[in-house]
């Protein structure tokens, strides 16, 4: 299921958020696993029986009634939610990566090849005709890192938008 359409179910079905509880119910001849409220005086409002006879699994009607208790409507959205946040927080996060890592290639992208040693021994190095102009690029570069990184950390240190 789709958290969106998740997220429109419980919506539709905020007013029965105080429905966290589970029990037996002894009223009857045999005990049901009930999902619904107890108030602040001991009084339940049962909203739905589980039963699992039907399953072979009569031992797990508690178990399962205790599970939709868990999964209400206010706890579902606030687990939406959560996700959201996360998400953002995520994408927010791989942007500043990708910045960081944009920045600290285009900087790599300027240094010379390694030097290299061929079979015969001899040894190669990478001279730039325009060796000048690469330093100095090279050089502003280095010296706008300080700014580049205050600006990441500023950028992690928003709030991503979680609406």
């Amino acid at each position: 299921m789709k958290l969106e359409k998740l997220k429109m179910l419980a919506q539709d079905v905020m007013q029965w958020s105080n429905c966290d509880t589970a029990w037996l119910d002894h009223s009857e001849d045999e005990p049901a696993a009930v999902v619904g409220h107890i108030d602040e005086d001991g009084v339940t409002y049962p909203v739905a029986t589980i039963d699992c006879d039907q399953y072979y699994a009569a031992q797990d009607s508690l178990k399962l009634a205790k599970f939709y208790a868990a999964s209400n409507p206010g706890e579902v959205l606030r687990l939406v939610r959560a996700v959201e946040v996360y998400g953002a927080e995520r994408d927010h996060a791989r942007a500043c990566y990708e910045r960081a890592t944009r920045i600290l290639t285009g900087i790599h992208a300027l240094l010379y090849p390694p030097r290299f040693t061929d079979h015969d021994g001899r040894t190669w190095q990478f001279k730039s005709p325009l060796c000048e102009e690469q330093m100095q690029e090279l050089s502003d570069r280095i010296r706008s890192l300080p700014d580049e990184l205050s600006a990441i950390n500023a950028a992690k240190n928003e709030t991503p938008n979680s609406n």
